[in-house]
């Protein structure tokens, strides 16, 4: 008989990281995984703060989320995985040093638990790995990945999400839209920003929306949309739900955003995007290993020696660069 085939299916839980970014970079890591053990059970212990974004991920498995609140202390994780219902888990594996993490592994009674761990911390995982330094959040998890199955990360791995129907009706007679996630660059100078950039375009059509805070600039974008340019189209996309940002998303030309999650999960559904940095390291938190392309344009404070970062100049973010860079890069 195949041994492979007579072999009882492995119990996998992992346990994601908490911030919204962390997750979509695990993506390529749950990739890995998948791949390594195609026929075991994968459980997958997430936030349930924009929970559904894990429908992106085009293989089946289960999940189980919790509040914030909810596990913040060992007792707390006690309490939560008395509520699981998965039985017997065979490995376990923390996308996090935190010590509540590590905890759930305990808890669960895995007899292989992984994870990030030094000095002490070591001693609530049988396989500890060191965090790498200087790598992207990707490349931190593939560390965990080669502890666990003594193989290195394929050097030109892309990943790409489940395809997503498209959230508005297709319609040949329709132009294509870029997407924009709104924000205003500096406190008051809102309007007057995006007034200035929608105003070098003609004839173009435009799917505005937040992607964070989305009940707040539902309050302001009615009016906001009154005061753009009419010679443009404006449709506004206001759902909290990230499917429906998914489907938004992989069916547009590109999209236009601030540094952060939306980035990462438009390039895992196959759509490039233009990312625009005001802070923060691309280096480490950049799209990564995602079937499309995106581009950089820096906005970040200007480097000057002897000066805390805090009180250095920033460059800003010029409109018509902005618009120069959206037409370069997409051709739009």
């Amino acid at each position: 008989m195949d041994q492979q085939t007579d072999r009882k299916k492995l119990t996998i839980v992992v346990k994601l990281p908490a911030p919204l970014q962390e997750r979509l970079a695990s993506f390529p890591f749950l990739h890995l995984l998948r791949q390594a053990y195609p026929d075991d059970l994968i459980h997958l212990i997430c936030p349930s703060h924009h929970l559904e974004a894990l429908y992106a991920l085009p293989f089946e498995g289960f999940w189980h989320p919790w509040d914030e609140e909810e596990i913040r202390t060992p007792l707390g994780a006690h309490r939560f995985v008395t509520t699981l219902r998965i039985p017997s888990v065979d490995i376990y594996i923390a996308l996090s040093d935190s010590l509540t993490d590590l905890c759930l592994g305990q808890f669960l009674r895995a007899p292989k638990r992984i994870a990030f761990a030094e000095g002490w911390k070591q001693w609530l995982t049988t396989i500890p790995v060191t965090r790498p330094v200087g790598q992207h959040l990707a490349e931190e998890y593939f560390a965990i990945y080669q502890a666990l199955s003594n193989l290195r990360a394929p050097g030109q791995l892309r990943v790409q999400g489940r395809e997503l129907p498209p959230y508005y009706p297709v319609n040949p007679d329709e132009p294509p839209y870029l997407a924009v996630d709104l924000w205003p660059f500096q406190p008051g100078n809102f309007d007057e920003f995006w007034a200035d950039y929608f105003a070098l375009f003609e004839g173009k059509r435009f799917v505005l929306f937040f992607g964070e805070e989305e009940a707040k600039g539902g309050l302001m974008v009615n009016h906001f949309v009154d005061r753009l340019p009419p010679r443009n189209r404006y449709d506004v996309f206001l759902s909290s739900d990230w499917i429906e940002l998914g489907k938004m998303l992989t069916n547009a030309r590109g999209l236009v955003c601030r540094a952060g999650a939306t980035a990462s999960y438009s390039t895992y559904l196959g759509t490039d995007a233009l990312v625009i940095y005001e802070n923060g390291d691309p280096k480490r938190d950049a799209p990564f290993y995602n079937y499309a392309n995106w581009r950089l344009m820096d906005a970040r404070p200007v480097p000057v020696t002897g000066v805390p970062s805090g009180l250095r100049p920033k460059s800003g973010v010029d409109p018509v660069e902005l618009f120069r860079l959206t037409l370069d890069t997409f051709r739009f």
